[in-house]
């Protein structure tokens, strides 16, 4: 009797077994050698490991039930997404199909206009909407390379080293690929997941340099002596300088382009700063006003009618006049306040979660902000981010959908895309969708990264089924998943 019951409470603890096969998300070719890792536990307390053999295929035995993570790694490859998986006593053994995308990468030359070598030569790798650069200096062949590039649009910009003969009248200047003396010219190199890209020489143009002058001024228009003045181009180069005691301030090496200017002095605890964004042509400019501000405070609201809920997320503001980091604030009932800012131009950013509520605006005043640029003062009206009820429902099944998500991209506001859906069973749900017009792009997991590339998603938009989501209403949708690549 004691036996037969020790058979009875162990039969649940019967070890599980579970295999699959890591495969190249590009090529789908299988990858041996790769590290898969099974994680059990918040705290990762129980981790078992394995490698893929010469076909790929993988397996671990042994395993107690429960849910785990698993997670795979090989060099020359971006991690896979962790794919959860959960084992219970007397199922079926578990068969997983891993995926990981080999890093992209950019290689070329920089060259002088007969195609001589330029060493140590900082060339710089800029998406096309310049919310990401990458560095890199060449070598003494004038050979760069970039690893480990994401999807998408991207220009390149050769940057000459300081020194030379900073006399001559048009020495060789910021030059983007393929020999272009202005940003607005240069090509765009389109990176898919897993490209090698070879053969990106940037010939260095020759530019003459110009003088840009102008004024600090504080907030009464007396001038400021002793602030420093900065000159910020695209390309990252940055010219220095300090106002003299009649506030007047001189770049005698100012190139043609869009730059910022920008002045800090400190007053006591205090720190006045001043922006302006100035195009330079190829000729002497002498009149660039930098008054400086102090930093003043926006306060905001949340509003929504009837009872409250619990409520994530947070204000975003951007710069759009300089390049300094972004200031938010948490989202609160009682107000919020975002502190620190100048006088300038932004763009305003919000992502709120309340349940069974959607952030429906977001007023400056009486003006949406949604989607727009704004320029915002000192005393100027505050902000009010409203939540509204009974947003709408979209959710179906996608055929084949057990490793799939889904997107919402509203056709109003792109690029801005509604956060993914993780689909179990091939089932999707979005709750609390804002009204509005919306593709739905279903993608394999294998495949989402392929939705960075500009091309690429252009092509998705234009076949994507579109919905139109109501207040209160439910959509249901059958989807079927068709290869981006």
């Amino acid at each position: 009797m004691f036996r037969w019951l020790l058979v009875v409470l162990a039969s649940p603890l019967v070890a599980q077994t579970t295999s699959g096969t890591v495969t190249d998300a590009v090529t789908h070719a299988p990858i041996p050698g790769a590290a898969i890792f099974l994680i059990s536990g918040p705290t990762d307390e129980s981790t078992f490991d394995t490698t893929s053999d010469a076909v790929g295929r993988f397996q671990f035995t042994g395993l107690p039930p429960g849910n785990y993570q698993a997670v795979v790694q090989k060099t020359g490859f971006k991690p896979g997404a962790p794919v959860g998986i959960k084992l219970t006593a007397g199922g079926d053994p578990t068969e997983l199909n891993l995926f990981l995308t080999p890093k992209s990468r950019i290689r070329g030359r920089v060259l002088d206009a007969d195609r001589h070598p330029v060493a140590r030569t900082t060339v710089m790798l800029l998406t096309r909407w310049r919310d990401s650069k990458t560095f890199e200096l060449s070598d003494n062949e004038g050979g760069f390379e970039f690893t480990d590039v994401q999807p998408g649009e991207y220009v390149l910009n050769a940057h000459p080293a300081p020194g030379g003969d900073t006399t001559e009248a048009a020495p060789l200047a910021p030059t983007w690929f393929p020999s272009a003396t202005g940003q607005i010219d240069a090509a765009s190199v389109m990176v898919a997941p897993g490209a090698d890209l070879s053969g990106y020489d940037i010939v260095l143009r020759s530019a003459p340099v110009v003088t840009l002058s102008g004024k600090v001024t504080d907030e009464r228009g007396e001038p400021v002596q002793g602030a420093a003045v900065s000159l910020l181009f695209d390309t990252s180069e940055t010219l220095k300088t300090s106002s003299s005691e009649d506030g007047s301030f001189e770049f005698r090496n100012a190139r043609r382009g869009m730059a910022r200017v920008t002045a800090e002095r400190h007053r006591g605890d205090t720190t006045l700063r001043g922006f302006f964004s100035v195009l330079i042509p190829n000729h002497d400019i002498e009149t660039v006003p930098l008054r400086l501000h102090a930093p003043f405070t926006l306060s905001g609201t949340v509003e929504l009618a009837g009872p409250r809920a619990s409520i994530q997320g947070e204000a975003i503001l951007m710069p759009l006049d300089r390049t300094d980091m972004h200031v938010s604030a948490p989202l609160d009932w009682s107000g919020f306040q975002l502190k620190d800012l100048y006088p300038g131009r932004y763009g305003i950013y919000v992502r709120g979660d309340s349940p069974g509520a959607y952030v429906d605006s977001v007023m400056l005043g009486e003006r949406e902000t949604i989607g727009k640029e704004v320029e915002l003062v000192e005393g100027g009206p505050s902000l009010r981010v409203i939540f509204k009820r009974d947003g709408g429902r979209v959710l179906g099944t996608i055929e084949n959908g057990d490793r799939a998500g889904v997107v919402l991209v509203p056709q109003a506001e792109r690029p801005i895309v509604w956060p993914s859906s993780c689909c179990e069973g091939g089932r999707f749900e979005f709750a609390n969708v804002r009204p509005g017009d919306y593709y739905v792009v279903p993608y394999h997991q294998s495949d989402f990264e392929w939705l960075a590339d500009p091309t690429v998603g252009r092509d998705v938009m234009a076949h994507a089924p579109s919905v139109h989501v109501e207040t209160g209403g439910a959509l249901w949708m059958d989807l079927k998943i068709t290869p981006v690549r």
